[in-house]
């Protein structure tokens, strides 16, 4: 090849990746604080990013995000960038920190062969529902109509067990719930007799979802999700919203945070 072309393509190159790279703006987040649950008997890290102009005078949607150890600096980010390019609202975000026990906390039920510590999705939704939100509720100026869950893999899983398993669907917990990639294969699709036992109880579901997978994840990953879509879909509930997104040239780790850009556009609009 040319050597002066060579220089020029091999320049466009690195500013190009450049510019990808530093398209998010760094921030930090406000602050972390650890929270010890009686429900689990196990402590949590949590992770707060507030808008820069916080005021207690404003009520703010929140979003609770799993894997928080894992995701809270990016997702905040992208948060970040959707406040300045004004897509969504602007909202509390808060990473929930647990990284060493997701089988146990994100799956319902136990699956002895995986993990026998796995299976405690419940618990950990009690955690949610009596210690962390009262908590968060105490402590900063929230909009209670207008809380979100997202979590992604196992996480979105939890997510989607957390919606079905509401106890009161017209007046649900979360206005909006965001599963990406989540793993609906879990214990032969028990999701779906959850799902079966949601549509036997109630035609009022006031709540919105957005599920994403990755093109590239396997079939078996989008097939589940496209039916669980499907299946929520054709019951026509009132009140209810869904999406689905399929991200293209996207593996399973590298469809977690478009999939929550993605969801969280959706439900914050919505």
């Amino acid at each position: 090849m040319n050597r002066p072309i060579f220089l020029s393509l091999l320049i466009f190159t690195a500013v190009l990746f450049s510019c990808s790279k530093d398209r998010l703006e760094d921030i930090q987040i406000t602050s972390e604080e650890t929270f010890s649950s009686q429900i689990v008997n196990d402590d949590y890290k949590l992770y707060f990013f507030l808008p820069p102009n916080y005021s207690e005078e404003k009520s703010y949607p929140v979003i609770y995000l799993l894997d928080g150890d894992w995701h809270t600096n990016r997702v905040a980010k992208e948060i970040n960038q959707l406040w300045k390019e004004n897509s969504i609202p602007e909202c509390i975000l808060i990473g929930i920190g647990n990284s060493d026990n997701r089988a146990r906390d994100y799956t319902y039920p136990t699956d002895n062969d995986f993990d026998a510590n796995s299976g405690h999705a419940d618990k950990f939704y009690e955690f949610i529902k009596k210690e962390l939100i009262p908590h968060v509720e105490d402590n900063y100026s929230t909009d209670t109509t207008s809380r979100h869950i997202l979590g992604h893999s196992a996480g979105g899983f939890f997510v989607l067990y957390a919606m079905l398993n509401d106890e009161n669907p017209a007046h649900s917990v979360f206005k909006g719930y965001i599963a990406a990639s989540p793993s609906i294969h879990w214990v032969n699709g028990y999701l779906f007799d959850m799902e079966q036992e949601l549509s036997e109880r109630t035609n009022d579901f006031c709540c919105s979802l957005f599920i994403s997978t990755g093109s590239d994840e396997g079939v078996a990953v989008n097939v589940l999700a496209i039916e669980m879509y499907e299946r929520l879909l054709n019951r026509n509930y009132i009140g209810f919203e869904i999406d689905y997104r399929n991200l293209k040239d996207k593996a399973h780790e590298g469809a977690s945070i478009p999939g929550f850009v993605e969801g969280i556009k959706y439900t914050l609009n919505n």
